[in-house]
């Protein structure tokens, strides 16, 4: 149970999960990455939120040198095809001193089957 429970927050509980509108509104700014945590078939398979979304694949051995490397100044928001890997990944972000990380609910299989 705990293990299910760190997944979906961080410290103090802390929740990174956002909903589609929520993500459609902080990719507006300039300040906002989209952080594609899917493995490259997973990619292949179905198309990022944008073009040049980071992609970083959350099963990789090197996935926590490879956040560590980006900008924390940023605002991330991280995508995966069913939102888990997407919270894990803001876990290890946060770990690593990222402030503004947030995962889209349900990842990509949610956003796509939703309206706004």
């Amino acid at each position: 149970m705990l293990k299910i429970l760190g997944l979906r927050f961080g410290k103090k509980g802390k929740t990174f999960d956002i909903s589609k509108d929520e993500a459609l509104k902080l990719l507006e700014s300039d300040n906002t990455i989209v952080l594609d945590v899917r493995t490259p078939k997973e990619i292949i398979d179905t198309p990022s939120l944008v073009e040049d979304a980071i992609t970083i694949d959350y099963e990789d051995k090197n996935f926590k040198n490879e956040i560590k490397k980006l900008d924390k100044n940023k605002t991330y928001v991280a995508v995966c095809t069913r939102g888990n890997y997407a919270r894990g990944a803001c876990i290890a972000m946060e770990k690593n001193g990222f402030k503004s990380i947030k995962s889209l609910k349900g990842g990509l299989n949610a956003f796509n089957s939703c309206s706004t």
